[in-house]
């Protein structure tokens, strides 16, 4: 769910920037739910409470699917994802059992060849993984594209059960959306609108919201919508970890685990940050920005990461 690679499978995923909702018959089963929940999952996102189970041997082969196996574009065996998660410091049973999970959600498919197993990403799986992908391409680059438009969403979540609301929180808040008030929703992300759409029509809720999109007017500074929407001490605290973490894994001295911990650094960044424009950026955020940090480690490593992963995934590969 980061960089796209060269031999990646063409047409088969969504154009980034579309905001449109997806035909019917798409998406929206209990496997990429479930597999939404595991992405989107943390500690109801309140301050001072850490991403829940983020370092977890499930959470981490999610990302390895995303980033290998899916441009891949083809089965590997079950020891290949083992090996990976072994270079990331998990044993063998904690990556079996995060093979077992992902196959009982629906992310993976397991086919017994003999004594061992080829695992392949399941058509709900590829899907969830390009629409990571896809959000995590304009993440890095949505704060110096910003067009001067924001999205507002109204929602009537009266009634709701409380699980059904998280959900719906978390998602909205990977789309990048802050709350103006209980019912009152904004984004200034690229796409924003059609995420929103998706995830509402699979929480069928689509009836109790309305979408606009608006430029700022005379009045006013989007700089105040922007500090009652967002904890802006929360987001810098976040952007201020997503870079130690990732300088961290930087140090290590195996290129293929220091690209995957700091991509997974990253993919759980937009749970906690939405990605503002410059131009509505508190004056106090000093420093290097967190995408031009990512760009900058994240391509030290990544052809000798690619590598690992070739040999890793060659190594007495399945027959056609």
């Amino acid at each position: 769910m980061g960089r796209a690679r060269s031999g990646e499978p063409s047409g088969k995923g969504r154009n980034p920037q579309e905001s449109g909702p997806r035909e019917p018959g798409g998406p929206g089963t209990r496997a990429v739910r479930s597999a939404r929940s595991e992405m989107l999952a943390f500690a109801g996102h309140r301050p001072g409470r850490r991403l829940l189970n983020a370092g977890g041997a499930r959470s981490m082969l999610l990302t390895l699917l995303g980033e290998y196996l899916l441009p891949w574009g083809r089965p590997v065996w079950a020891r290949t994802m083992i090996g990976a998660m072994e270079r990331l410091g998990f044993d063998e049973t904690a990556a079996r059992q995060a093979i077992t999970r992902a196959r009982n959600d629906g992310w993976i498919v397991t086919t017994p060849v003999g004594r061992r197993g080829l695992v392949a990403l399941t058509p709900d799986g590829e899907e969830l993984l390009r629409e990571g992908r896809d959000r995590l391409t304009l993440f890095a680059g949505q704060s110096d594209i910003w067009d001067g438009s924001v999205t507002l969403l109204t929602l009537d979540t009266a009634g709701l059960a409380p699980a059904r609301r998280d959900e719906l929180r978390n998602r909205l808040r990977w789309s990048g959306f802050g709350q103006l008030t209980p019912s009152l929703h904004l984004s200034f992300a690229p796409g924003a609108e059609g995420q929103a759409v998706i995830a509402l029509s699979e929480l069928e809720l689509r009836d109790r919201a309305a979408s606009f999109r608006a430029r700022p007017g005379q009045l006013g500074d989007p700089r105040t919508l922007v500090e009652q929407a967002w904890d802006l001490d929360e987001i810098a605290e976040a952007r201020h970890s997503f870079i130690t973490e990732a300088e961290q894994a930087a140090q290590g001295d195996d290129p293929f685990a220091a690209s995957a911990r700091i991509l997974h650094a990253w993919r759980h960044l937009p749970l906690r940050d939405p990605g503002l424009p410059r131009d509505c950026e508190p004056a106090q955020w000093t420093g290097e920005h967190p995408a031009a940090a990512y760009r900058r480690l994240s391509a030290r490593f990544e052809r000798a990461a690619n590598r690992s992963w070739a040999r890793l995934a060659e190594d007495d590969e399945p027959e056609n």
